[in-house]
């Protein structure tokens, strides 16, 4: 067995344990049968709970593995209300009512010895936080089980918060088990790039491998149309047509808006190839809200115009487009209005806001019209060093509602890899900014991306990059060791640290890094926070939730004890009381 297959043993692994947890965590509700009876393990009875804790699940009706008891149809009426009461999705509910009318049609023709032709399509989806996959994807199950056009109504998505959360690493799902289970039902796909390790060859393989386990289940006539969309597509749109000819139909990045008319080409035959101008404005579209109520991302800005030498995304999404703030700010009253607590503000690069639109940098002014709205928290994300601004750094020492949180990228700290890679900051004018922002907003906590084993990197720049992290005591960090993609300038450059040894580099930043996160830990044993609380967690039975130190998926969570029922989306006080692997444990510190 070569490093390759070792490499890809790893990560389906991962993707496994990843999605047995995801499955067990779905239970018995709208999602599918139960973990236990689609994998044929035998049921697990849930322990019964004595004095205040949280009363134990209903225990589910025995049935043969083999033979799952179908899912009870809810009512089609209540449904078109739900979907009614979602903000916008004009076009999805149009579309709603005409495959309800289709389906209704298609009963009468059988009803009446009419000849019918049995059609089913399957759909690939990728895309950002908040864009409306999740969503769609559940209604729609629930939708077709409603119609008796789904012999299962599973449905089956890939979590990217269980992988490499934060960076561009995500993996889309390749377990052929957990692809036929799904059959008769729905499979959600999110992401589509390929994962750390692979070599500059492999971008995209789980995308491309789940697409021939898509158009061998075609094959077999048990799906009809496979429409593919995102990075993948953007990138190689000539190679998907020359070497995947069973894939129906394509949509770039830049053709999200197109969905609908694809969708309706698609099933009349034809096989749509929509790719918009990458560069061309931002599409305002009708928000959903895919992520739990109390908390929401609000994306300002598509593309890039840092160019990091060692970074594809600027090839797939385009150059930086701010959205109009008035857009923006429409969004974001839709969103108070509907309930969020917590507003997380995340573009490729917050901090470069406006600067296209307006011809000056406007962030902080648009995070004081935000904080005008009903939300409690707001959250920065990706802040490049070169764009923060004398006001940015006011604006968020002054508003109470803006996190004292930052999640600045800086990848390194050697002057030469810097250069090298495109990045506009020196290590001294890194130093200062840190200094400067400690000082300027008292409390802060600092998240970072670091990238070990860039072209130039040698054991005096690597050791380098520890002593740094030790100096400025960044308290999260996502480490990552390079792999090169294929068509950026880095993945041409030649003095180049190998695999295995950008690995084991990674592997110490991680050492120093939890040493320094521990040591943060330890800093707020006794404190009284406040935290956002997620909800119940069935593993340690307890509450789980947030402070403004850790942001929702990329970092550690708060779990603490309470002797009442505390609900989701509700800011509670907590006394630390200890850690456990990098999460803090609690207890609620109301006043009797």
């Amino acid at each position: 067995m070569d490093k390759k297959d070792e490499i890809i043993l790893q990560q389906l692994e991962t993707i496994r344990t990843m999605t047995e947890r995801n499955l067990r965590s779905m239970g018995g509700d709208f999602w599918g049968t139960p973990f236990e009876n689609v994998t044929g393990a035998p049921e697990k009875k849930p322990a019964s709970q004595d004095g205040g804790g949280k009363p134990a699940a209903a225990q589910p009706a025995e049935k043969k593995a083999d033979e799952p008891e179908p899912l009870p149809k809810e009512n089609l009426a209540d449904l078109q209300a739900e979907l009614d009461s979602y903000i916008g999705l004009a076009d999805v509910k149009e579309e709603v009512k005409n495959l309800i009318n289709m389906v209704n049609v298609y009963k009468l023709r059988r009803a009446h010895d009419l000849p019918t032709t049995d059609m089913s399509l399957h759909m690939v989806f990728t895309g950002n936080p908040g864009t409306g996959k999740t969503m769609i994807a559940r209604m729609m199950a629930r939708i077709y089980r409603s119609l008796d056009i789904l012999s299962k109504g599973q449905l089956v998505e890939v979590d990217r918060s269980g992988l490499v959360a934060g960076y561009v690493g995500q993996t889309a799902l390749k377990t052929q088990k957990v692809i036929e289970k799904a059959m008769g039902g729905v499979l959600f796909i999110d992401e589509a790039y390929a994962l750390n390790g692979k070599s500059e060859n492999d971008f995209g393989q789980e995308a491309i491998d789940t697409i021939l386990s898509m158009a061998q289940l075609k094959e077999d006539g048990r799906l009809g149309k496979i429409l593919v969309t995102g990075c993948l597509t953007q990138r190689y749109q000539q190679e998907i047509l020359d070497e995947l000819p069973e894939v129906d139909g394509m949509m770039g990045t830049g053709s999200y808006g197109d969905i609908v008319p694809a969708l309706r080409e698609l099933m009349a035959g034809q096989r749509p190839r929509r790719f918009a101008d990458i560069n061309g404005p931002v599409e305002e579209f009708d928000r959903v809200l895919t992520t739990p109520g109390h908390y929401a991302y609000l994306r300002i800005a598509e593309g890039c115009n840092n160019r990091c030498a060692f970074c594809i995304i600027p090839y797939l999404r385009g150059k930086y487009r701010s959205r109009r703030m008035e857009d923006i700010l429409a969004e974001a009253r839709q969103l108070a209005d509907a309930g969020v607590k917590e507003l997380i503000i995340i573009a490729q690069d917050i901090t470069r806001y406006g600067t296209d639109l307006y011809g000056e940098h406007k962030l902080a002014a648009l995070l004081r019209e935000l904080c005008k709205l009903d939300f409690h928290w707001i959250r920065l994300h990706y802040l490049y060093p070169e764009e923060i601004t004398p006001e940015l750094i006011d604006t968020i020492a002054q508003e109470p509602k803006i996190l004292k949180y930052i999640d600045l990228p800086i990848q390194h700290c050697n002057d030469q890899i810097l250069r090298t890679m495109c990045r506009r900051s020196t290590k001294d004018e890194l130093l200062e900014l840190f200094s400067t922002l400690r000082e300027r907003i008292p409390g802060l906590v600092l998240r970072t991306s670091l990238i070990t084993g860039l072209p130039y990197e040698d054991e005096a720049a690597f050791e380098e990059l520890c002593q740094f992290l030790q100096d400025v005591r960044i308290e999260r960090a996502g480490v990552f060791p390079y792999s090169p993609e294929e068509g950026t300038p880095a993945a041409k450059m030649l003095n180049r640290v190998d695999a295995d040894e950008a690995q084991r580099r990674a592997d110490l930043v991680v050492d120093v890094q939890s040493r320094i996160m521990d040591d943060f830990n330890e800093s707020r044993m006794g404190d009284v926070t406040e935290v956002l609380c997620d909800g119940w967690d069935e593993q340690s039975q307890s509450f789980v939730g947030r402070s403004y130190a850790e942001s929702p998926d990329i970092d550690g969570r708060i779990y603490f004890s309470a002797e009442r029922d505390v609900q989701p989306g509700e800011f509670v006080p907590v006394r630390i009381t200890g850690a456990m692997d990098g999460e803090l444990t609690g207890e609620l510190a109301e006043e009797e």
